[in-house]
């Protein structure tokens, strides 16, 4: 590690928490010290030269190297074995077509989220049951942070300065969780990405809030996609135009598969009534809209079609825009992982390479 200056630090775990925190090269929260011994650890877990230049990484575009990725995992808490995860993730952020720029650089609020397909699911022991998006898990919690430690150390995303979030939200500390596979009654979502059953995968979207979508009453699909659609329309955390992810609950999955649903069904269910009607606004208002929504599509770079009326109010532009993926434990609540901006192209999937 001869290439990577060091950095001189106090031994006290205080004080060199308190120097991190000066330096603006936390989250805020407390650190693990990164160690020429604990990046060494991590390092031997990937076959990779620690030098190897994964990117640039905006809006700093300063390089990024494994042994920089190495040294973030180790500040966010993660064991050896999360490695290649947290790999693939920053792997995927600095994809293109995910346009890191406009999302370290926006007002808007939106932040990286990854969900997590295939074995190392259960080797890493992961979370996909009970609070899959809140505390309580290593590995959940530490991938996340370490893509968000790299996002500032290496891309520069401070808050105030790089990152100019007029408000942000706490899915920018860590958003990280796998798909609870054995609860679904489909294909996990690393399928619909096109790869094999049984592939370990991490896909990268930009999200930028949540909405609880509960229903405790309903025992039939239409029941349960109806409350979905009311609470959606209703503007909980409704999308603007990109891939919105819909994490169904095990126990509203099992219904809608009952009652003969694909995942394709249910998108198209939600397409077509999740959406606010344009009776009682104005032809003004129609058109500013509009000419929103498109203008939107044309900055992001986004392949999705040309919003029309017909399109007005809804999720996504069209229905396969929709993404679904399958988490939580016993309970009826699911939940709409919203993107704040950035089109319809933007998401990314990977193998992940142990």
């Amino acid at each position: 590690m001869t290439a990577q200056r060091q950095l001189e630090a106090p031994d006290s775990l205080e004080e060199i928490n308190a120097l991190y925190y000066e330096r603006h090269m936390t989250d805020g929260l407390p650190i693990v010290p990164p160690t020429a011994e604990r990046v060494g650890a991590m390092l031997k877990v990937v076959d990779r030269d620690p030098q190897e230049l994964l990117g640039t990484m905006a809006p700093r575009w300063a390089p990024c190297t494994i042994q920089k990725v190495a040294i973030n995992a180790v500040i966010a808490g993660c064991l050896p074995e999360y490695f290649p995860v947290v790999v693939a993730a920053v792997e995927c952020v600095l994809q293109e077509n995910f346009n890191l720029y406009g999302v370290q650089a926006t007002t808007n609020p939106i932040g990286p989220c990854f969900l997590v397909n295939g074995p190392i699911r259960q080797e890493l022991q992961m979370n996909g049951g009970y609070n899959l998006f809140g505390p309580g898990n290593r590995a959940n919690a530490t991938i996340g942070r370490a893509v968000r430690l790299v996002l500032l150390n290496v891309g520069g995303g401070v808050p105030g300065d790089l990152d100019r979030a007029t408000q942000g939200w706490p899915g920018k500390y860590t958003l990280c969780f796998p798909e609870s596979e054995e609860q679904s009654p489909w294909d996990p979502y690393s399928v619909d990405r096109g790869f094999a059953k049984g592939a370990n995968t991490i896909t990268l979207f930009g999200i930028g809030g949540f909405t609880n979508l509960a229903d405790l009453h309903s025992n039939t699909a239409v029941g349960v996609l109806g409350t979905f659609c009311r609470l959606i329309a209703m503007g909980g955390g409704t999308p603007s135009g990109g891939s919105p992810l819909i994490v169904i609950c095990p126990e509203h999955a099992e219904i809608m598969a009952r009652d003969g649903m694909s995942k394709a069904d249910v998108k198209k269910y939600l397409f077509e009534n999740a959406r606010v009607k344009p009776s009682g606004f104005t032809a003004t208002v129609a058109e500013e809209w509009l000419g929103f929504r498109n203008r939107q599509t044309q900055v992001s770079g986004s392949n999705a079609p040309e919003f029309t009326l017909d399109s007005w109010g809804t999720m996504s532009p069209a229905p396969e825009h929709i993404q679904i993926a399958v988490g939580g434990g016993a309970g009826c609540h699911s939940a709409l992982l919203s993107p704040s901006f950035g089109g319809v192209g933007t998401i990314v999937t990977r193998e992940i390479i142990k």
